[in-house]
């Protein structure tokens, strides 16, 4: 079989799995692999790889030098083929960014609240229909907000007071107990419900959440760089946050309920957010397999209001901001404000995922100001909170997705396509082919 038979057979195979772009734009995309197996048929398969990467390590080039980003960490691993890319600086201070940093995560710390929650459905602790005041008599006001509603975000609320303004922990968390609801089924992507699940989750199982997420998230995977509390001798690896030398997080919010809650505080790797998303496909002992489709491939939201998001309230699906047009319709997605991204999705039955993490909260105080009062913004939020300072930078202010994130997550896209076709092209070749291919570059060159 030649090129252009297995190319065509691949294009069709994936229209007809599912994909948002037609058979001749999936087409135009892997027939760049051809020239470039025929410009380096000597080379290594690593070699190889690198040569595929041009369009990505020249974007992240663009907008690492337009934008006040101190560094990153992107990874694309599909089927045998990881490849994992970091430059610039870690932090402020010049320190050089490693391929193991620790991103502040934001909000893709709600897809950790999720798993356990799909879990602790699982084990009979409660079920979809649990109503979240008899679970947990502290939020008297949530007499009629059940579990399924919080999951989904399907939710307005109403709550006495201002978490952002508490003077305490135990303030911020009475407020927060306040929670109530005005009306239900209509998408509102809010943290309030992810926080309230945290407290339900700990208050069934009789466990802390710190114990929650090792139990069931950092064991079962052995995750090595995830944690809610930084141990101190992971400190210098943080990113991602203007109270990195804290070991904090950059929301607000999280601060004031205790330093993290469910839907902010999560720090975590390239490589763990690589191994988590690839789990929730093959690993039933991980998420429950018989959720998964209910999580992914199906948008209950976006058929009616184009919210493009899944029964997961979290998870991003179908395209818009975070999922391109080149991707599987089975891909899903989970974002940070701190510009933060992971995917994961199935192309012609090889399973691929990637990261996008980038560290503009890590610029610094000093240039954080100065770029406020240029730009006449306000995202800088200097506070004291028991004791301690802390800042809070909304980059999204500054950096709106579609000038940073959209054109890294396009080329991101064309490489998981190239990718998943060389994977296509090995096992045509070398079926008996088992190696893993790593290719790792620091500041646009291949490490060899």
């Amino acid at each position: 079989m030649n090129f252009n038979k297995i190319a065509e057979k691949f294009a069709v195979d994936a229209v007809k799995q599912g994909s948002y772009a037609s058979k001749e734009e999936i087409l135009q995309v892997i027939n760049e692999v051809e020239p470039v197996l025929k410009d380096n048929k000597d080379k290594s398969l690593e070699e190889i790889v690198y040569a595929l990467l041009p369009g990505l390590l020249n974007q992240t080039k663009e907008v690492m030098n337009s934008n006040p980003i101190p560094g990153y960490v992107m990874q694309n691993n599909t089927g045998i083929i990881n490849v994992t890319s970091y430059g610039g600086d870690i932090d402020n201070k010049q320190n050089k960014m490693s391929k193991d940093a620790i991103f502040d995560i934001a909000s893709i710390s709600k897809l950790f609240a999720q798993i356990i929650s799909y879990n602790l459905i699982s084990e009979g602790y409660y079920n979809f229909d649990s109503v979240v005041s008899d679970l947990d008599p502290r939020y008297k006001n949530a007499t009629n907000l059940d579990i399924k509603t919080i999951m989904g975000f399907t939710f307005s609320y109403n709550i006495e007071g201002n978490i952002n303004n508490a003077t305490s922990i135990e303030e911020a968390n009475q407020i927060l107990h306040t929670l109530g609801v005005i009306e239900k089924n209509d998408y509102n992507y809010i943290d309030y419900g992810m926080m309230c699940l945290k407290d339900v989750m700990e208050k069934v199982t009789g466990l802390s959440y710190e114990e929650l997420i090792n139990k069931y998230i950092i064991q079962k995977l052995h995750l090595e760089n995830t944690f809610i509390n930084v141990p101190e001798i992971k400190r210098d690896l943080i990113t991602g946050t203007p109270n990195s030398e804290i070991g904090k997080n950059n929301d607000l919010k999280a601060i004031k309920l205790g330093g993290y809650s469910g839907h902010a505080g999560v720090f975590a790797s390239s490589n763990d957010l690589i191994t988590l998303v690839k789990n929730l496909y093959i690993n039933p002992n991980f998420f429950p397999s018989k959720y998964l489709s209910h999580t992914y491939t199906e948008s209950e939201f976006s058929k009616v209001k184009g919210w493009h998001r899944g029964i997961m309230g979290n998870a991003c699906v179908g395209v818009g901001g975070f999922v391109d047009k080149l991707s599987p319709t089975n891909e899903s997605s989970y974002q940070g404000s701190t510009k933060t991204q992971v995917n994961m999705g199935d192309q012609n039955g090889i399973l691929t995922s990637s990261t996008i993490l980038m560290n503009p909260s890590s610029m610094g105080l000093e240039k954080a100001k100065e770029l406020e009062e240029k730009l006449n913004k306000k995202f800088v939020t200097e506070y004291n909170f028991e004791g301690q300072d802390y800042v809070q930078l909304a980059t999204q202010i500054v950096l709106p997705l579609t000038t940073v994130v959209k054109p890294l997550r396009e080329e991101m896209a064309k490489l998981k396509l190239k990718l998943a076709f060389l994977n296509t092209l090995i096992r045509e070749y070398e079926p008996n082919y088992n190696k893993s291919v790593n290719v790792e570059v620091e500041n646009g060159k291949l490490r060899r």
